[in-house]
């Protein structure tokens, strides 16, 4: 384009001057130029230059998303869109940001490119499809209403994962909005249908649990919580869980939770068959965790409702009881996992009336995250300052086991601790068998946790770093990684449940609020490791007085559910982490 336009203008040039005396010199001289390396470089390589330049663009709207410039982002993908040369994520990436701005028609045009360009714009799930959908002659009609809906979510998504949790609510709600439209539009096919009734499922009352409830083990936790709210009469509906190509983070763990809570699976021949008009389906019957809404209260993101829950039945001792039993029940009947837990405990040196304590840290390796500056790598901690607590337990005759994946790192060596991970025992199966059968849990803000809070096991949560409300239980303790501001000074516990708390949500977004974590202290470790001691052997403790003044500070008293904060952190940092706090109590 740019060649042609400079032709263009030498031949206007050419013919005004074509009858002056100079014209044979211009002529060479204008020959001359055009010989000039630098400028035939140009002219021949400049599609190259204009590739070069559009990625620039493409990386520049990346970036400035990132940091939550989305304006800048908007612009940038504006000048890649004028020189032709954006792909379908990128008009993906603006039809989001035209949805932060509520601006539907612009986003629903894009979106209609994307999709066009690519199928998988057309997934409902956009943030945890692991296949494409494609519309075929038995696809229910994917109507803009749906498109619209799957947009909102993904931009829920893409909104907490940069840093602006305070919007992320609000794009999840017009999501729901968008369901509750298209739920009545939907149509499927005869052969769908025949096989829901041959489930006994109705589609008014299917509501469909898509494999982001499931690929990861804390998630299968979650699901475990959601499930509960259906007792509490939160919603209605049949759950059916959606099991896409066989990609559950722990089979058994799953297994106990549906058989308990008496919900569907959909996996292997029988999912692979309807997928895509199940998927579709996603758009109408679909339940996420990002927003929802109790009875009698607004519309809440799905962690804040879920640690509502666990504050709620905080005194029902029941409501652990009965996925416990269900779990006993299994083990009882398996002789080949029960063996194995028998077998590894054995091999441990241990025998029926000796106890363990189950610790798992946040560290690098399950996902990869060796920089600590890099995606979730601001949970991880060290196990160094883990000494003195696994040194407690030893001493009470009591044995450690670490829990984790097999590719982090070798733990150090010390007597009672036992390196499961590396371990000739370590199984998905087993991992579940040794948290139910824990004395109590060390952990922090990770997926193994959520196993630990489902069968009710006392918990001590140390290193915690969290956006979110988290849903434990009342046999939780748990400490705070600190906060520190660039001027040294520390986030307040009222700061970290407002919206101050969005700005911990990544590595990166912590970075670029110029924020760092400090990592629980070996003192703060082990005090947190001895109120959960007491509470797992029933030893009696006095109330702390200022327990109610850090539930006096907190943005809601639901935030960490029915946990509370340990007595020890409090009274070590309690005058700079705290608001308002009284003299009388230092």
């Amino acid at each position: 384009m740019l060649q042609l336009k400079y032709n263009n203008f030498i031949i206007k040039v050419l013919r005004r001057l074509k009858y002056q005396f100079f014209f044979p010199i211009y002529v060479i001289l204008i020959y001359i130029f055009f010989q000039i390396p630098v400028i035939k470089i140009f002219f021949s390589k400049f599609t190259r230059f204009r590739i070069i330049y559009a990625k620039k663009l493409e990386n520049n709207s990346v970036d400035f998303f990132e940091d939550k410039k989305f304006l800048s982002s908007m612009k940038s993908l504006k000048r890649l869109e004028k020189i032709g040369l954006m792909k379908a994520g990128d008009y993906c990436r603006l039809a989001l940001i035209y949805l932060i701005y509520k601006k539907e028609n612009k986003a629903l045009k894009c979106l209609r490119i994307a999709s066009e360009n690519d199928p998988f714009y057309l997934n409902p799930d956009l943030d945890n499809s692991n296949d494409p959908m494609t519309v075929t002659s038995n696809t229910p009609f994917v109507c803009d209403d749906g498109l619209l809906y799957a947009g909102y979510y993904y931009a829920s998504i893409r909104a907490y994962q940069v840093g602006a949790g305070n919007i992320s609510n609000e794009l999840a709600q017009r999501a729901l909005f968008k369901q509750n439209i298209i739920k009545y539009k939907t149509k499927i096919s005869s052969e769908l249908g025949n096989f829901l009734s041959k489930h006994q499922l109705k589609l008014d009352d299917l509501r469909l649990f898509p494999a982001v409830w499931i690929t990861q083990i804390g998630h299968i936790g979650m699901l475990d919580i959601m499930l509960r709210m259906k007792e509490l009469n939160w919603w209605q509906g049949n759950a059916v869980i959606l099991v896409s190509n066989d990609f559950v983070a722990n089979h058994l763990f799953l297994d106990i939770i549906s058989k308990y809570h008496r919900a569907i699976i959909l996996k292997n021949e029988e999912y692979d068959l309807f997928s895509n008009e199940l998927n579709n389906l996603i758009r109408s019957r679909g339940c996420y965790f990002h927003t929802f809404k109790p009875p009698g209260m607004p519309f809440m993101r799905w962690h804040e409702a879920a640690a509502f829950a666990m504050w709620k039945e905080k005194n029902n001792l029941l409501f652990n009881a009965g996925l416990i039993k269900a779990f006993d029940h299994y083990l009882e009947n398996n002789l080949e996992l029960k063996n194995r837990f028998e077998t590894a405990l054995a091999d441990w040196g241990m025998g029926k009336n000796d106890w363990y304590v189950c610790l798992h840290l946040r560290e690098p390796g399950y996902y990869n995250d060796k920089e600590a500056d890099r995606g979730q790598g601001n949970r991880n901690s060290s196990l160094m300052n883990y000494q003195e607590a696994i040194r407690f337990i030893t001493e009470r005759g009591g044995r450690v086991i670490k829990m984790g994946a097999k590719n982090t790192p070798f733990p150090i060596k010390m007597p009672g601790l036992i390196d499961y991970p590396h371990s000739l025992h370590h199984d998905t199966s087993l991992d579940i068998a040794l948290i139910r059968h824990a004395k109590f849990f060390i952990g922090t803000t990770s997926g193994l946790a959520n196993v630990a809070m489902s069968f009710g096991i006392p918990t001590a949560q140390v290193n915690c770093i969290t956006t979110e409300f988290q849903p434990w239980h009342a046999s939780t303790r748990f400490c705070l990684k600190l906060i520190k501001r660039k001027n040294g000074t520390y986030l307040t516990q009222q700061e970290l449940t407002s919206d101050a708390r969005w700005m911990l949500a990544t590595a990166q977004t912590m970075k670029a609020a110029k924020l760092t974590a400090e990592e629980n202290t070996p003192d703060e470790i082990l005090e947190t490791v001895k109120e959960v001691y007491e509470l797992s052997f029933n030893i009696q403790k006095n109330n702390d007085p200022m327990i109610a003044q850090w539930q006096a500070s907190l943005a809601a008293p639901y935030v960490y559910g029915a946990a509370q904060l340990s007595s020890y952190f409090l009274r070590k940092h309690g005058r700079n982490f705290l608001t308002n706090i009284r003299e009388s109590f230092f």
